[in-house]
Parts: structure tokens; sequence; C-alpha cells
């Protein structure tokens, strides 16, 4: 019978598989992929505004950039 230190050895020796992905964008159609990109545009676009809006003193509070972080908008909605 293997001791607890033998089986933890052997786990360490097993190589990891890698996961399998979620998705990939030949899962995706043409339009898919083209309604994507331009949801990605549209929240830049909103950002962008918005940025504008706040440094002209148009709106009260505080401002958080989401730039670069469009994707996480875009893809929750795909996931």
């Amino acid at each position: 019978m293997a001791g607890k230190g033998e089986r933890a050895s052997a786990a360490l020796k097993e190589k990891p598989r890698p996961k399998e992905p979620a998705g990939t964008t030949a899962e995706l159609t043409k339009e898919q992929r083209l309604e994507m990109y331009t949801l990605l545009v549209r929240c830049r676009m909103v950002d962008e505004r918005a940025r504008l809006l706040f440094r002209q003193g148009k709106f009260k509070g505080n401002f958080y950039s989401a730039v670069g972080q469009e994707a996480t908008h875009v893809g929750t909605l795909y996931g």
C-alpha cells in the first residue's frame, strides 16, 4: 500500500492536462464576429464621450474609464 508521500510524489510526476477552451472564434459566424467588433467600438465610443462630458463638467460624480476593458463587456454577452 502506497503511503501519503508516495501518492503525492506520483501526482507531481503526472503532466497536467490543458483545459479545453470554452470556445473559439472559429465557432462564431462572420456576422457574429462583426457584431462583437461593432459592440467593442461602441463601448469605446461611449466611454470616450462620457470622459469628454465629465471633463467639461457636464455631469457630476466620478468617472472611471473602462478603456481597454471593452472585451470583458462584449465577451460576457456572448459567454
